[in-house]
């Protein structure tokens, strides 16, 4: 009876470990999407800067 008592801290104490890895990884996913979607974001926005500043070059 004791050693089955030993053994369900244990199965909850695997089962969060398991959940806190997920959770890690999860964090790291979306850190990572958001450097993607920053990045995107960026040349995008440089790319509109360079058309406007050739516009304004080609118009003058």
């Amino acid at each position: 009876m004791n050693n089955n008592n030993h053994k369900v801290p244990n199965n909850i104490e695997n089962r969060l470990n398991t959940i806190e890895k997920q959770l890690n990884s999860q964090n790291k996913r979306w850190k990572l999407i958001k450097v993607v979607v920053l990045v995107i974001l960026a040349l995008f926005l440089l790319s509109l800067l360079i058309g406007v500043g050739q516009f304004l070059l080609g118009v003058l």
